[in-house]
């Protein structure tokens, strides 16, 4: 006869129910506890999370007046504070829409609805959320008795700043109101607010500042994409170009290398072979000469889209300026193929002439290998 085996399954059984019923009672008497803590008036729970607010970004107007940057934020249980100055939520018509904390999520067993503490706590969140948009450098208006607005970040906002910049009191009519789409106040509403406002000097440094930043961002993008768009247009008849010529200039070079870099004097040689050497040393200048432009065209359009950064620091200077930098290689490389070609009946130019073309030949081959990698 075998022995009965212990029965441990509705001992387990029992345990695990025994465990659950007491976690389900527990749960509404901790749940009241921390409720009854938050009606004390202990707000360390309720408020960690409205963290302070720093920022030397946007514009903050409270009441018409500019409030200068940087911003230091900070909330407390009845308000705020703006570098220093308290304000009371109560002054201000916030959003009524709510925003619970997730620490204080309703529990089986709790009746009712949210307490003033946490309707209050709702209304400092809503505050919170959108002066965290002066870090994107928006406007935000706030006055007493009056939803908060603010502008979205982008366009609306740099037309709004440069509005209120502006020396004319008329300018208000072009704004694109369109865009202020975070708005709830209607078109003649903005117009009222935007004109009650009262314009520092602090704002305007301030403003000139930034909207001299953003017309410098707006510039280099636009020129980005320009280049972007000419390096599209021409990067293939530029590639096919660039090969012939430097199948061409490889094909003179290594033809001619003997009587060019040779040193021979033009005095011992046959008056037959005469024409063939000026001739080969005028067809290498101009090798010379298109390889030349054509390395500035690559440079100015590798530049200007952001695929390549000038490391020579005289260039690095005059690529900024592509006026400047056309009228210096210009200049350079006229007065270099002019003496070349003035003294090329000397051994030495004709050296100098046929080492230039092989360099300049290595460097447009250098520039097809870089553009068939970035293509």
């Amino acid at each position: 006869m075998l022995p009965k085996r212990p029965q441990y399954r509705p001992f387990l059984t029992g345990t695990i129910a025994a465990f659950m019923i007491a976690g389900w009672f527990a749960g509404p008497a901790f749940s009241q506890g921390r409720e009854s803590s938050a009606m004390r008036g202990n707000f360390s729970q309720t408020y960690r999370f409205l963290r302070g607010i720093e920022s030397d970004k946007g514009y903050l107007f409270i009441d018409g007046t500019f409030i200068e940057a940087p911003y230091q934020i900070e909330f407390q249980t009845d308000g705020f504070s703006v570098n220093g100055k308290n304000y009371l939520a109560e002054d201000f018509n916030l959003q009524a829409d709510e925003v619970r904390n997730p620490q204080h999520r309703r529990r089986p067993g709790i009746r009712g609805g949210r307490s003033q503490e946490s309707a209050r706590q709702t209304t400092l969140s809503t505050l919170a959320s959108q002066l965290q948009m002066l870090r994107s450098g928006v406007v935000v208006l706030l006055a007493k008795n009056a939803s908060p607005t603010f502008t979205p970040p982008g366009i609306a906002s740099f037309e709004l700043i440069e509005l209120l910049a502006s020396d004319d009191p008329d300018a208000i009519n072009n704004l694109a109101f369109g865009g202020l789409i975070h708005s709830e106040m209607n078109r003649e509403a903005w117009r009222q607010a935007v004109s009650g406002l009262q314009i520092s000097a602090a704002f305007l440094e301030h403003a000139r500042i930034q909207l001299a930043e953003h017309r410098a961002l707006l510039l280099s993008n636009q020129q980005q994409v320009t280049a972007n768009q000419w390096t599209a247009r021409l990067q293939y008849p530029l590639t096919i170009f660039a090969f012939f010529l430097v199948v061409a200039a490889l094909g003179h070079l290594m033809t001619n290398a003997e009587q060019m870099i040779a040193g021979v004097n033009l005095s011992t040689v046959p008056s037959d072979g005469l024409p063939t050497i000026k001739r080969t040393t005028i067809v290498l200048l101009t090798i010379l000469s298109l390889m030349s432009l054509l390395d500035l065209v690559w440079t100015l359009l590798a530049h200007q889209s952001g695929t390549m950064r000038e490391l020579n620091p005289l260039g690095n200077e005059l690529v900024h300026s592509p006026v400047q930098l056309f009228l210096f290689k210009t200049m350079a490389t006229g007065t270099a193929v002019g003496l070349l070609y003035w003294l090329r009946e000397t051994p030495l130019a004709r050296r100098a002439t046929w080492w230039s073309c092989l360099v300049l030949t290595l460097l447009t081959a250098r520039w097809l290998t870089f553009n068939s990698m970035f293509a």
